[in-house]
């Protein structure tokens, strides 16, 4: 299949979580870097990514695109996936390794610290070709996370809230 990031969801998690989750997202793409490496699809370059309260959307632009991240708050048990007694809808987003990877990663994790275990999170990655993505969910989430795998080879988060100076909050709220 390609180089993939695989989830299972609870088909409808919490509005209150997914909005802490678009919340967190929004800040996320909301950089320098993101804003050039990210579109709403590959082929719409000029359309911004969505980030909503039913919705997360977004893609490379261009060349550097592939598949399309769609992180749904409402998603559906498939019936071949009901038909094998399945609780949780199965997504997946191939992204061969392309730049816009790492904001996939970091989503995931974000949605692992706050989802819990409404979320299960795999790859076809090491843990190794997570650091990019941990270090931005890091950065948004003022955590410190840490990443492990399973023997089933899903991915665990632990977030751990770093402890901020007042120096520090003065400067953040004053941006």
């Amino acid at each position: 299949m390609g180089y993939t990031h695989y989830w299972y969801q609870k088909p409808v998690p919490s509005q209150k979580k997914f909005n802490e989750f678009s919340e967190v997202v929004a800040e996320l793409l909301d950089t320098n870097e993101a804003k050039q490496l990210l579109a709403y699809e590959s082929d719409s370059i000029s359309q911004l990514p969505h980030v909503g309260s039913q919705m997360v959307h977004f893609n490379g632009k261009g060349e550097d695109g592939h598949e399309t991240f769609i992180l749904e708050r409402v998603t559906e048990i498939k019936d071949y996936q009901k038909a094998e007694g399945a609780k949780t809808a199965f997504n997946f987003c191939k992204t061969a390794r392309k730049p816009y990877d790492k904001y996939v990663v970091a989503c995931l994790i974000i949605a692992k610290s706050i989802f819990g275990k409404d979320i299960t999170i795999s790859s076809d990655g090491e843990l190794d070709e997570w650091q990019e993505g941990k270090k931005l969910a890091e950065q948004v989430m003022n955590s410190t996370v840490v990443l492990t795998q399973d023997a089933d080879e899903d991915f665990q988060v632990e977030a751990e809230a770093k402890e901020t100076s007042i120096e520090e909050f003065i400067a953040d709220i004053t941006r």
